[in-house]
């Protein structure tokens, strides 16, 4: 299922072509699969400081 903020402008463009608008869309997918993967970068705040 593809989220409808994935197709919008800098990610997906009607006037690009399909191989630049499926880069863009495979990147968040590949971004989103490696979410699941690690468990313990969750724990952490946009500093680096351990935030539970």
């Amino acid at each position: 299922m593809i989220s409808a903020g994935i197709l919008q402008l800098l990610v997906y463009s009607i006037n690009e072509c399909t191989e630049a608008d499926a880069s863009g869309i495979g990147t968040i997918a590949a971004n989103e699969i490696t979410h699941s993967f690690d468990n313990n970068g969750a724990k952490y705040n946009a500093d680096g400081n351990f935030a539970k």
